[in-house]
């Protein structure tokens, strides 16, 4: 499986890299293929265009999108670049609805008390859940 991990690349701690590290890790050592943008794309961008063309094609060659999201407690994530790539993302199941988003962090994701991309992910993930619970019961 091709998975496009959306994540903190700038507002990330050592404790949180090393989390991320060992996720892509343990889904490259199950078989999957990953694109991390915090080692697969070039960070130094004076604009960042590069980097959101980079990620935009990587989008759309993935088959799913897992999300390492990180939020304050009422809902609002702490990456404007994974709010982007959320977009992105989003925009991009439009046009191919087989694409899943799922949360690559879930115990570390609580749903606010009102409306947040917070809310819209969970959401999401919830839905492809579902969708695959009654693919195995078919």
């Amino acid at each position: 499986m091709k998975i496009y991990l959306i994540c903190p690349v700038r507002k990330c701690g050592k404790r949180e890299k090393k989390l991320l590290y060992e996720y892509v890790h343990r889904r490259e050592a199950a078989g999957d293929e990953v694109f991390y943008a915090d080692r697969d794309v070039n960070q130094n961008d004076d604009t960042g265009l590069g980097i959101i063309t980079a990620e935009r094609k990587a989008i759309l060659w993935a088959d799913e999108i897992h999300v390492w999201w990180k939020a304050d407690k009422k809902g609002k994530s702490k990456s404007e670049g994974s709010v982007f790539d959320f977009g992105m993302a989003w925009m991009a199941m439009a046009f191919m609805p087989n694409k899943k988003i799922k949360i690559a962090n879930p115990e570390m994701v609580k749903a606010p008390p009102h409306k947040s991309y917070t809310t819209v992910l969970m959401i999401l993930d919830a839905a492809n859940s579902l969708r695959e619970k009654e693919m195995k019961n078919d």
